[in-house]
């Protein structure tokens, strides 16, 4: 998945955006198939089962998040097989810094998630992709700014 390489994000969006291409992150799907739960349904929107796709595309929460992303839905929407595909697809179709911002947003969903979850508080959409984007150009600056 040298893909991943090319999006200039820190190591643990990237890290994170590999676990998800191979399904190992903590979904409620991943809960039950590991033992530590019965639960599949989601444990946000309590709705479907919750698996990687459920928890980066499908559910409201994340829809609404992706649609205020400003990132071209044509490419966004194309989930079909997997993860990997979807990610992969976007890296072909996507120019370098909106792969980048594309990366960042699925890392930003799965941390609001896990915030719900944990502290049982939710961001506003548009502030969490704001705080995001200051994330982003903050990290764009730092790669780019010449040593001391």
């Amino acid at each position: 998945m040298g893909f991943l390489l090319e999006g200039r994000v820190v190591d643990h969006v990237r890290l994170f955006a590999w676990k998800a291409c191979k399904n190992a992150i903590l979904t409620g799907e991943n809960f039950v198939h590991c033992g530590i739960s019965h639960a599949l349904y989601c444990l946000v929107c309590g709705m479907d089962r919750e698996d990687v796709g459920h928890a980066l595309f499908f559910y409201s929460l994340a829809k609404l998040i992706w649609a205020v992303s400003e990132l071209p839905w044509g490419v966004v929407k194309e989930w079909n097989s997997g993860c990997e595909d979807w990610m992969r697809g976007a890296h072909v179709r996507l120019e370098l810094g909106q792969f980048a911002w594309f990366l960042i947003v699925c890392w930003i969903l799965w941390n609001n998630r896990n915030q719900i979850l944990m502290e049982g508080s939710m961001e506003d959409a548009r502030n969490l992709l704001a705080n995001s984007k200051k994330y982003l150009a903050a990290y764009a600056y730092a790669i780019t700014k010449p040593a001391i």
